[in-house]
Order: structure tokens, then C-alpha cells, then sequence
């Protein structure tokens, strides 16, 4: 017996599918290779319980492939024209209901799924890659037909829309680090604030400070909101001139100054809040604040994106592909960069010479300070012969011996090395530095430069004798920040 249900089951599998493809097959179809189709209703007996004849029929509006490219910023407009044979009194009993579940049965869709015809059509817009389901219902004894037309609607301006979100996606991330943003839509919002301050407290002084916000919305949106603001501004600034008295041939000019007076405060409000609570003291974008405005454009391109085709399946796979793009693409720089880093690392490597490759070096032993010269070997350059001699003088004279010191690397893996502390190195490098000091003034070779060259050597002043020279040197100081460009586009706080 089971064997027999499993020997049953396709073939009733197999009924469901021709008799759903069947039934498929059996609607009108209309598509942008047959536009028009005249759609006559059948009655349905039994549908409803009420005493109206109700009739149907099911037109199936069929969609393109989503590989036709060409379509993408389109949309399908279909409409439904009644014939000219039914009066204009019955075309409140034509119902249309517009879907894409094909299992629903024939005017089966839910009550408020029903439209009526709007001064004697019927129009929806639809993506040009799908199909949708139109059941026709007419309610009442009349069997005439009606028209069911499509057309392919180009919508240009989602085209825009798709370029506008790809920018704003791509450029989010420079934008959002990029201080002359912050401070060029931070000056234009300033701007807009004081005008927009100045207005509404100078409501008082003009006719229409009595009428409320609805007439003041009614009144800028008809005669737009530039003129709005403009008209107001004037009446505003020439109600102030003719209360001081002032001729009419001044209120131009004085009206150009005071606008001059507005953009330049609310441009320098806008700076103050860039300054403030914007770029770090670095003169770099905070990162939180970056961080936010990236997400930001971010979301708004992605708006865009969403917004420029009716298909959003298909919106969601540029998206996506956008996005495994630029994936890719950081991908590829990020490993370049690092190529670039490891190849710098090694020639930097291989230019070192043996004696940094070395794992712990000696301190050579000076014979002035550690030594006899005569134990020392004889050196060929003039510099260590002369260096060798001083440094024998000043031995003598200070009495100065030290035993050799080992200094081993802090960075290779010895098993004897030493690691400094903060204090420990900065002794141990005021000491070297005294220690080359002394071995260069030592030095007759030193001596001899020096006297050649007494006219180039200068010395830095002492604590106290710098604070005289403060008020000489602040003028150069100023003089020298006039000459280095305007500090506005330096961003630097």
C-alpha cells in the first residue's frame, strides 16, 4: 500500500502543475508586444449572496526580463477604459482589484482591495519586471466590455536618482573627513538661521504679524520661498529706515549693507560651531562626528538608490554589487599598501650595515678615557690621530677612566640584554651626548674650524636673556604669519 501512494503521488503532482500552467495559458495576457485587449466578463454563478449578477474576468499584465537594462528607470502604466456602450451611471458598479498571488481564486480578493473607476478609469503603475494579476468585476445585469491598455512610461528623473545615490555612496567617506564641508554647509545653515531669527522677531514691526502660520505658509508657498523672505526682508528693513527718519534713496544701499551684515554673522555663527564642537584640536574632523555624517550620506545615497526604479529587487542588486565593489577595490588597495610597506621594510633592511645587524655591540674603548694611547693602534685619518691626542691631554688633566660598558639590543632575542627604563635612557643619553662633546672640543681639528668659522657660530640665549627678546621677536613673529596665506584654509584650530 505504500508503494502504491508513492506510485500515486507525481502523477497528482504532475495534475496540479499542468492544471495551474493550464489555467495560466487560459488568461488574457497583455504586454508591450500586444498593448491593447478588450476584456468581456463572464458571469459566476453563486459568487455572492446577494440577488447582483456578478460577473468577472482575469487579465494577467505581463513583465519583462530584468537582464533589459534599459527598462530600469521605466515603469508599466496600465489602464482601463470602459466601452463607450456602458452609460456613465454604471461605471460606479465596475470593480478593479490588482494583484500577484495567482493561487486566489477568480474575484476572490478582499473587500477594501477593490477600486472603483475615477472619472471613468482606471490606472496603476507598476515595475516593468514584474507581473500582476487585474480580476474585473462588474455588479449588476450588463455585459459589455472594457479596454485594458499598456504603455511603457520612461521616468528620467529616477535616472538621477541612481546617480546621486551612487556619488553620495561613493564620496561618503571623503566628505565626511573633509573639513571645508563642515564649514561651508555650517556657514550657509548659519546664514539661513539669522535670516530666518531676524524675520520672525521683526514680525511685530510689519502688517502681517497679526496673521497666523497658516497664512504665512499659505503666502510663501504661492509666491515661493525666496520672493517670501525677500518681500518680507525689505518691508522689514524699510519700516526700521522710516523710523529713523532716513530718505527713501538710502534704504537700497543700507539694505545691501545690512544683508552684507546677516551673511557675515550667520557665516561666522556657522564657523564658531565648526570650530567648537566639530574639528579637534588637531584641525582634523572629530572621528565621532565623521563617523556619524559617513552613515549619514551613507543612508540618504542609499535612499536614492532605493528610489530610482519601481523593481526593488532589482535596486537591492546594484546595491549589493556596489557594495562587493567597493569591497573589492579597498580589498586590493589595502594590499598594495601593504606590498608597498613590506618592500620598504626590506630594502630598508638590506641597507642596514653589519654593524646595526649585529645582536649586541661594544663601546669602542677610547684611549683618552679608558686607556693609554699606546695600546691603542695607530690610525691612518688626521681626525682620530688628532682626536686620539686630545683626548690623551684631557684624560690627564681630569683623571677621568671608566671600564667598558656593553649595551645590548633591546629589540633581538639575546639572552643577556637589558631593558631601560624612561629615566634610565634619558641618563644614558645625557651622558653619551656630554661624552661626544667632550671628545669634539678636545679635538684640535675642532679647534681649528672653529676659529675659522667664528663669524657663523652663534649662541642661543639663557632663560634669562631670552625673555628680552620677546617684543623684538613677536613683531617677526606677526609679520611672518601675514606672509603665510590666509590661516582660514589652513583648518587648523
Amino acid at each position: 500500500m505504500a508503494a502504491s501512494r508513492l506510485i500515486r503521488i507525481p502523477p497528482l503532482l504532475c495534475l496540479l502543475l499542468l492544471s495551474a500552467a493550464a489555467q495560466l495559458s487560459a488568461l488574457i495576457e497583455v504586454d508591450l508586444k500586444h498593448p491593447v485587449v478588450d476584456v468581456t466578463p463572464v458571469h459566476i454563478s453563486g459568487h455572492s449572496s446577494s440577488r447582483d449578477i456578478v460577473s468577472c474576468e482575469r487579465v494577467l499584465v505581463s513583465g519583462i526580463s530584468r537582464l533589459k537594462l534599459g527598462s530600469y528607470a521605466s515603469a508599466h502604466r496600465v489602464t482601463l477604459i470602459p466601452s463607450a456602450v456602458i452609460p456613465e451611471r454604471l461605471h460606479g458598479k465596475i470593480h478593479i482589484c490588482s494583484h500577484k498571488n495567482s493561487s486566489l481564486g477568480l474575484c476572490q480578493c478582499e473587500q477594501d482591495d477593490w477600486k472603483s473607476l475615477q472619472k471613468g478609469a482606471w490606472s496603476s503603475v507598476m515595475s516593468p519586471y514584474q507581473d500582476m494579476l487585474i480580476d474585473v468585476k462588474y455588479v449588476g445585469d450588463f455585459t459589455d466590455s472594457v479596454t485594458v491598455t499598456i504603455e511603457e512610461d520612461s521616468q528620467n528623473w529616477r535616472i538621477l536618482c541612481l546617480a546621486l545615490g551612487l556619488i553620495l555612496l561613493i564620496f561618503a567617506p571623503i566628505v565626511s573627513s573633509w573639513v571645508p564641508f563642515y564649514y561651508s554647509s555650517s556657514m550657509m545653515i548659519g546664514v539661513c538661521l539669522v535670516i530666518i531669527i531676524i524675520l520672525f522677531q521683526g514680525m511685530k514691526l510689519l502688517p502681517t504679524g497679526r496673521k497666523n502660520v497658516f497664512y504665512l505658509t499659505i503666502y510663501g508657498s504661492v509666491l515661493g520661498a525666496g520672493s517670501f523672505l525677500l518681500h518680507h526682508f525689505s518691508m522689514l528693513i524699510n519700516s526700521i529706515l522710516l523710523n529713523f527718519g532716513l530718505d527713501e534713496e538710502l534704504h537700497n544701499p543700507l539694505s545691501v549693507f545690512v544683508l552684507v551684515g546677516i551673511i557675515l554673522s550667520g557665516a561666522g555663527f556657522g564657523y564658531w560651531l565648526v570650530r567648537k564642537y566639530v574639528v579637534s584640536d588637531n584641525g582634523n574632523v572629530d572621528a565621532g562626528v565623521a563617523h556619524f555624517v559617513k552613515w549619514a550620506i551613507r543612508i540618504i545615497g542609499i535612499t536614492f538608490l532605493l528610489q530610482s526604479t519601481l523593481d526593488t529587487p532589482l535596486a537591492i542588486a546594484v546595491l549589493v554589487s556596489w557594495w562587493l565593489l567597493c569591497s573589492y577595490i579597498n580589498s586590493m588597495m589595502q594590499h598594495r599598501a601593504r606590498n608597498s610597506a613590506l618592500s620598504a621594510r626590506i630594502n630598508k633592511q638590506m641597507n642596514l650595515t653589519p654593524s646595526k645587524q649585529a645582536e649586541f655591540y661594544r663601546k669602542s674603548q677610547r684611549p683618552g678615557f679608558y686607556g693609554s694611547v699606546s695600546n691603542s693602534p695607530k690610525s691612518s685619518s688626521p681626525w682620530s690621530d688628532s682626536t686620539v691626542r686630545g683626548l690623551r691631554q684631557s684624560g690627564k688633566t681630569r683623571g677621568i677612566r671608566k671600564e667598558p660598558e656593553y649595551y645590548f639590543s633591546t629589540y633581538h632575542k639575546t639572552p643577556n640584554r637589558k631593558r631601560f627604563s624612561r629615566r634610565e635612557w634619558e641618563e644614558l643619553t645625557q651622558e653619551s651626548t656630554k661624552v661626544g662633546i667632550a671628545e669634539l672640543a678636545s679635538s684640535p681639528v675642532f679647534a681649528d674650524w672653529v676659529m675659522r668659522n667664528a663669524n657663523r657660530v652663534q649662541v642661543a640665549p639663557t632663560e634669562e636673556s631670552s625673555d628680552e627678546t620677546v617684543d623684538s621677536g613677536s613683531d617677526d613673529d606677526s609679520a611672518a604669519e601675514s606672509c603665510s596665506g590666509i590661516s582660514l584654509f589652513k583648518w587648523q584650530r
